[in-house]
C-alpha cells in the first residue's frame, strides 16, 4: 500500500514540475498575443489622425531582443499621398502590435495605406476576450491604428480595401455611412471575419 501512495505523490510532483516548465517555456511567446483575435473594423478608421499612402523605410525593432513583451517597431513612411488629415512627406511612426509580436523585418516594395493615430488619443475598444495594452513608448510620434486583438491598419494600395478607404475619404456623401456599408460588404465590421 505504501508503494502506491508513494507513486501517486511522485506522479503529482512530476505533473506539477512539467506544468511549471511548460508554462515558463510558453508564457514568453504568448504574453504579447491575445487569447483570441478580433476582426478588423473598417469603421475604426475614423479614429485616425491621418491616413496616408507611402513606403516603409528604416524599419527597426526597438527594445530588448530577448523579450517580446515590450518590443515595438519604429519606421519611416515616405508619404506619397494624404487621404485624410495632415501629414509630412516623411513620418517616423511606431507600431506596438497588440495581437502578435512585430515582424523582425518588413518588406514593402509597393506603396501601402497606413492609418495613423495620435498616441495621446483614446484607444480603440477591446473586441477580443483579453489583451495586454501598454502606453505608447514614444508619445510624440504617430502610431499605427490597431484595435486590441485586431489587425493593424496597414493595407496594400490596391485591391478592395484600398478602393473602400479611398471611397470613404473622397469628399462626397456621408463618409460614416459609406464606411458602414463598405465594412459590412468587405466583412470588416469587427465580427472576426477579416
Amino acid at each position: 500500500m505504501l508503494a502506491w501512495s508513494s507513486l501517486i505523490i511522485v506522479g503529482k510532483y512530476l505533473v506539477w514540475r512539467l506544468s511549471a516548465v511548460l508554462f515558463t517555456l510558453i508564457l514568453p511567446a504568448v504574453a504579447h498575443a491575445c487569447m483570441t483575435s478580433a476582426g478588423t473594423d473598417l469603421r475604426d478608421i475614423f479614429s485616425a489622425k491621418a491616413v496616408v499612402v507611402g513606403k516603409v523605410s528604416k524599419y527597426e525593432i526597438v527594445g530588448d531582443a530577448r523579450r517580446t513583451i515590450r518590443n515595438y517597431a519604429r519606421f519611416e513612411i515616405e508619404t506619397k499621398e494624404v487621404l485624410y488629415g495632415e501629414a509630412a512627406t516623411s513620418l517616423v511612426v511606431t507600431w506596438d502590435n497588440s495581437t502578435f509580436a512585430e515582424p523582425e523585418t518588413i518588406e514593402m516594395e509597393d506603396n501601402y495605406i497606413f492609418a495613423l493615430r495620435d498616441p495621446k488619443s483614446p484607444g480603440l475598444p477591446l473586441r477580443g476576450t483579453s489583451a495586454t495594452i501598454f502606453p505608447n513608448p514614444e508619445p510624440d510620434k504617430l502610431t499605427i491604428l490597431q484595435a486590441p486583438c485586431a489587425g493593424p491598419f496597414i493595407f496594400p494600395n490596391k485591391g478592395n480595401v484600398a478602393r473602400a478607404i479611398r471611397l470613404i475619404f473622397d469628399g462626397e456623401g456621408d463618409p460614416r455611412l459609406k464606411a458602414d456599408v463598405l465594412a459590412r460588404f468587405l466583412g470588416m465590421a469587427g465580427d472576426g471575419r477579416f
